[in-house]
């Protein structure tokens, strides 16, 4: 009886062991896909399109602290690509969104910048950042994304910018409030922002900073294709 009593403790000592190292080893799987700095004394805060929507986004809750925590704190906005129901009006832009998200959390409507540029992904922004960077050199900035993400961009602005200016960024990751971090994978919404997130950076990584983003027709051009390949309609 003493012996199978041992021999069960062994067994549940060695099942607890394996399930830490399953949570061990996922956590060290998100490692690479996160890259963060202390704000500091930046005082510029930079936000770009998030997949969450402007409504749903966690980064505004930190942009808003971090803009009553110390005054005269400033919010760039990196203009996004519009997409088709903003250009028909059905939709309000991003900057819209934002800045109704952000006054309606007590940020000053005169604090919000926004850099016009239609970026199209991380690259065009970074190089749009870079640009404002270069006439304000004296700029520090702190950009908010994702938590699982934030690997990617500070790969982007690394590539893109080159150290000084690159140095002149730091990257602040927010978690999704909807799971913890730690525990990505008990969560189903978890397990798709890291799949997401290995696919983004994985795909900076081959395609490096020299890619062009894909061009994005306007309604007027797929119609002009359309009568091209088939004709006016009857």
């Amino acid at each position: 009886m003493r012996a199978i009593r041992v021999k069960l403790a062994v067994a549940a000592l060695v099942l607890a062991a394996i399930v830490a190292g399953h949570g061990l080893f996922l956590r060290m799987l998100t490692w690479p896909l996160v890259d963060e700095q202390p704000a500091g004394e930046a005082a510029i805060v930079c936000l770009q399109g998030s997949e969450y929507g402007a409504e749903g986004d966690p980064t505004l809750d930190e942009s808003a602290r971090l803009c009553h925590a110390v005054p005269g704190h400033r919010i760039l906005l990196l203009e996004p690509w519009p997409r088709r129901v903003v250009e028909l009006g059905i939709v309000p832009s991003f900057e819209q969104m934002v800045r109704r998200e952000l006054t309606g959390r007590g940020v000053s409507n005169a604090a919000i910048v926004t850099l016009r540029g239609k970026v199209r992904d991380d690259w065009e922004s970074a190089r749009l950042l870079g640009s404002w960077l270069q006439q304000n050199p004296a700029a520090e900035v702190v950009m908010l994304c994702d938590r699982f993400h934030s690997g990617r961009v500070r790969y982007v602005l690394d590539s893109e910018l080159g150290r000084p200016l690159a140095a002149q960024v730091r990257i602040l990751a927010v978690a999704n409030p909807d799971y913890d971090p730690a525990c990505w994978w008990c969560s189903r919404q978890g397990v798709k922002d890291v799949m997401y997130g290995w696919l983004g950076l994985a795909y900076a990584w081959e395609q490096g900073p020299q890619r062009s983003a894909p061009l994005r027709w306007t309604a007027e051009q797929y119609q002009s294709l359309l009568t091209e390949t088939y004709g006016e309609a009857r």
